[in-house]
Formats: structure tokens, C-alpha cells, sequence
């Protein structure tokens, strides 16, 4: 999750090069979410700090992977699956952490 001070500095680098690895511009990519079509210019080139919720819609939007944009690091479609489960069900959360502990 962002922390309240906003995503990590090298956030935007890691949208910037995904963008580009992927051969989107910061315009297709805004349009292809539904957003301004200044949206992801306004963050990469005008420092602005993006909400979570658009963030992670515009993420998901054009394929890119929330977790690294914002933190770094990847998530497989499983972990992904589990971390939205135990969000969804907290009280469960307690035994998954006690089973995996062994």
C-alpha cells in the first residue's frame, strides 16, 4: 500500500520505463484508463502524486504491474489472489499467517 506521504521517488522511473517498454505513450496510456489525457504526464514530468485508486486503475488499464510501479516488486496472479483474499476475509488472516509459519 502508499503510504500517506505518497509513492517512492523511483515510482516514476519504474512507470516511465514500463511506458516505454511497452511502447505507450503517457497519452495513449492516460486515454486508454479513461483519465485526462495530461494525466500520466502530470505525474512523470510535473511531479504531481497520483490517488491510489487512479493509480492502480490506471495500472491496471494498461497491463502494468501495480506492485512494482509503486514498490518495486513484482506479484505473481497467486500472490496477488491471496493478498486480495485476506483483504477481503481479515478474520481468516490470523490462521493463514499461523499455517505458513509451521
Amino acid at each position: 500500500m502508499m503510504k500517506d506521504s505518497g509513492p517512492q521517488p523511483d515510482m516514476r522511473q519504474r512507470l516511465q520505463k514500463e511506458l516505454d517498454s511497452k511502447g505507450i505513450t503517457m497519452r495513449a496510456a492516460s486515454l486508454t484508463a479513461g483519465l485526462s489525457p495530461g494525466y500520466a504526464h502530470s505525474i512523470l514530468k510535473e511531479g504531481r502524486e497520483p490517488t491510489t485508486d487512479r493509480l492502480l486503475h490506471f495500472c491496471k488499464a494498461n497491463d502494468l504491474s501495480f506492485p512494482y510501479i509503486v514498490m518495486g516488486f513484482h506479484v505473481s496472479e497467486d500472490e496477488e489472489t491471496l493478498l486480495k483474499l485476506m483483504r477481503d476475509q481479515p478474520e481468516k488472516l490470523t490462521a493463514v499467517l499461523t499455517l505458513l509459519k509451521g
